[in-house]
């Protein structure tokens, strides 16, 4: 009896956690052109990226030192207690709220090229 227990719990074991990532895709770039990329995420969704966007809204405060390191450049970023860690031409920038409950209004109005933010 405690055998075929043991293999019940074994099977629903695997079907949870073993199956699901032999099916997990692979992440990384599809395809690119001149303009645009074509990533796969780790869930396997794909989605189409500018390559050089102009209007960056940067919707998690820690994220935002990240992308000037990169080279890149944002038009608003969220609201954050202290900005002395920031970049000096990131610091004035206009606030579209909270990283936990950013305004989609505002930052619809900026009409962004690319919204950066986090999965949670």
């Amino acid at each position: 009896m405690l055998g075929i227990r043991l293999k019940n719990i074994l099977v629903i074991l695997l079907s949870f956690v073993v199956l699901p990532s032999l099916r997990a895709e692979t992440a990384g770039i599809v395809s690119e052109t001149e303009n645009m990329v074509r990533y796969r995420q780790a869930d396997g969704v794909e989605v189409s990226l500018p390559k050089c966007p102009k209007r960056v809204v940067i919707g998690y405060g820690s994220l935002v030192a990240v992308w000037y390191s990169a080279g890149g450049k944002a038009i608003a970023i969220p609201d954050i207690r202290t900005t002395t860690t920031l970049p000096p031409e990131a610091r004035d920038l206009p606030s579209v709220g909270f990283f936990n409950s950013l305004n989609t209004e505002k930052i619809l109005a900026l009409k962004p090229d690319l919204v950066i933010l986090m999965e949670k």
